[in-house]
This record gives structure tokens, C-alpha cells and sequence, in this order.
């Protein structure tokens, strides 16, 4: 059977992250991937996918160019891969890396899986700007 009675949802493809607007706004969607509606579960929730740009998570898998397929969330367990926003106003900027939070040490470090890269500490007045926008649940490519 070729796919014809399956239904179809529409994941939004979203490009850079906007200072300082949801990550799903109008203006910060690129277009839509058409997926079965049941690819990622059918308690997956809101989905959206995220260009990704640089090499912050190579060893993972996760590669300049790819789209990171996620589902928008606020919390998510120490571990996990996340798209977080860091910053405020102008300087909000979107990551994707681990989530490790350290509440003994009163921060969030956000772990890069690429052993040339540094984690990013976020500490202090800055935890009142971080949030968590969703969880990475799969990666798409596209071979050239």
C-alpha cells in the first residue's frame, strides 16, 4: 500500500531563533514538513523542526545542516538533548546541547557533544533568562 490513506501533519521548520521572539512565531517559520502523523508518536504534542548550524553536537550525530526534529516543552531531565534560549532582549540566542542541571551548585550547564567545544554555564542573574523550548526527539538529513 503506497502511503495514500495515511494522514499527514505539517511540522514547522523553523530557521534562526529571533531575539527575543517565540520560537514558533510567524515570522521565525520557514516553511513545513509533511510527516505522517503517527512517525513520532502520537503523543509527541507540538513538533517543530530547527535548522541546525555549527558542530556543537557532531559526536551525537547531530550535524551542521540537519533538522533537528523537536518536541516543545518546557522541563526536561538532566541528559536530555534540548533547544535552549539563553539571554535576553537582542542577546537571546537559541542552542541545542545537553541539559545538565547542577541545583547544588545553583547553575545549568549546557554540555556540547564535541570534545573541541566548552560547555555553557549559565549561572546567577542569567538563570532568570533561560528557558528550555522543547526536547530534540529525531534528526533528518538529506544526502547531496
Amino acid at each position: 500500500m503506497a502511503g495514500g490513506g495515511r494522514k499527514r501533519r505539517a511540522i514547522p521548520i523553523v530557521g534562526r531563533v529571533a531575539a527575543g521572539a517565540p520560537i514558533l512565531a510567524v515570522e521565525n517559520i520557514e516553511g513545513a514538513l509533511p510527516l505522517a502523523a503517527d512517525a513520532w508518536g502520537e503523543s509527541d504534542g507540538n513538533l517543530f523542526a530547527l535548522k541546525v548550524q555549527g558542530e556543537s553536537m557532531i559526536e551525537d550525530g547531530i550535524l551542521d545542516g540537519d533538522l533537528a526534529l523537536v518536541r516543545e516543552q518546557a522541563m526536561a531531565t538532566s541528559g536530555d538533548i534540548v533547544v535552549a534560549l539563553v539571554g535576553e532582549g537582542d542577546g537571546v540566542e537559541g542552542t541545542i546541547k545537553h541539559y545538565r542541571p547542577d541545583p547544588g551548585q545553583g547553575r545549568v550547564v549546557l554540555e556540547p557533544a564535541n570534545r573541541t567545544m566548552g560547555p555553557i554555564v549559565i549561572e546567577g542573574q542569567a538563570l532568570e533568562t533561560f528557558r528550555i523550548v522543547g526536547k530534540v526527539i529525531g534528526v533528518m538529513r538529506w544526502l547531496k
